[in-house]
């Protein structure tokens, strides 16, 4: 899911987080970690009065990209939504 919500742009911690509800900030870090440890995520910081933290996603990371564009159609094709099957039942 991390790498899901990084295909489109860079986002800070928060942003993830967000978009991942519910899941605890340790289990969140330790997930970036590894993905940061794998080379599919980096992390950029920006010093200042404020700490800005960033991550985006590698280019070895954007290779995943066809791959989780192979998934959704996958899935698309076999579950399809529940609107879909609440119409074929009428």
């Amino acid at each position: 899911m991390i790498i899901h919500a990084l295909i489109e742009q860079p986002m800070r911690f928060g942003g993830i987080k967000a978009g991942m509800a519910p899941i605890s900030q340790k289990v969140l870090t330790e997930q970036l970690r590894e993905l940061e440890r794998d080379q599919l995520v980096e992390r950029h910081v920006i010093e200042g009065k404020i700490l800005n933290v960033s991550y985006s996603l590698t280019d070895y990371g954007k290779t995943l990209i066809p791959v989780m564009e192979a998934l959704y159609a996958w899935g698309a094709l076999n579950f399809p939504s529940s609107d879909d099957r609440n119409h074929d039942r009428t």
